[in-house]
């Protein structure tokens, strides 16, 4: 099911996963809400606020900003902290001296003060909230907040997909993701050797990857196309873009090799003419964003 997006559109993606929240199960669709996520985090402005439509002219404004504070807390997307302090340093700059807020677009002082002050309190991870049913949604913040305390780390921090041909320049990467991570936080294969000396080594990496690790780095360029183990690295990896854990997976391409999966629209980081150094800083500065 597609979401319409006339030009410029902003307004309803928090909705959109706001319902999500409220009615699952039997629930809205879950395919609409990553769209709706990249949406909402793609238009947030510099000073960490969000305007109704996103548009070249369009300003920043309290409600929206509200809003779309609302479901960002909801989803909690990787990066969602340093989105959520940038909205909440945006709607505290805006207070009104009387300690209200106002808004031109909003109907009512009271109502939008209220709206603000639960955005700022599920933006510290709070869960005492005026907007909210008042059992299921309350019990749905507390349970995510709680899984996500108590859920165990994935093993590795990141995990290198790479054909043989171009070791010569991951392994410095490598060694100084291990320098920055430790070496047993680091998926590189001469990092665990012994442990990859076992039958259907196959399942068991593919496990690895898909699994057990907080960032995919593919290194796209034509000798991976062509290796058995990239291929099933490559299944693993295709996979969580298609489960919505798409800001797992980052690219970064030695050449303009066109890999089937990988398409114009999807990012990457250009290798070319860049150092081992400069790449593994990229990876680092990413791991930090999540």
């Amino acid at each position: 099911m597609a979401v319409p997006e006339p030009y410029g559109a902003n307004i309803g993606k928090d909705g959109i996963i706001f319902a999500h929240h409220i009615l699952h199960p039997p629930g809205a669709p879950s395919e609409l809400i990553a769209p709706a996520i990249d949406a909402l985090q793609k238009h947030q402005f510099e000073d960490g606020g969000w305007p109704c439509w996103a548009d070249t002219k369009a300003k920043p404004d309290i409600e929206s900003t509200a809003m779309a504070m609302h479901a960002i807390a909801l989803e909690k997307p990787n990066g969602a902290q340093r989105v959520l302090e940038a909205g909440r340093a945006y709607l505290l700059a805006h207070q009104d001296r009387g300690g209200h807020w106002t808004d031109p677009s909003a109907p009512d002082p009271v109502y939008l003060t209220v709206l603000v002050l639960d955005a700022i309190e599920m933006a510290t991870g709070g869960t005492s909230l005026t907007f909210s049913p008042p059992n299921t949604f309350k019990e749905r913040l507390h349970t995510g907040k709680a899984r996500a305390v108590c859920q165990e780390p994935r093993r590795f921090r990141v995990a290198l997909s790479f054909p043989g041909e171009h070791r010569k320049f991951v392994e410095p990467i490598a060694e100084k993701l291990a320098q920055k991570l430790g070496k047993p936080k680091v998926l590189y294969d001469k990092y665990h050797e012994a442990e990859f000396a076992r039958p259907n080594l196959d399942v068991y990496l593919q496990s690895l990857y898909h699994d057990n690790s907080d960032l995919l780095v593919v290194f796209i360029c034509a000798d991976y196309e062509g290796k058995d183990w990239c291929r099933l690295e490559w299944r693993a990896i295709r996979d969580l873009i298609k489960t919505h854990r798409p800001q797992d997976v980052m690219l970064v391409r030695l050449d303009q090799t066109v890999v089937p999966g990988i398409f114009s629209i999807d990012g990457y980081i250009d290798a070319c003419g860049r150092s081992p150094d400069e790449i593994s800083t990229l990876i680092l500065k990413r791991l930090a964003d999540t």
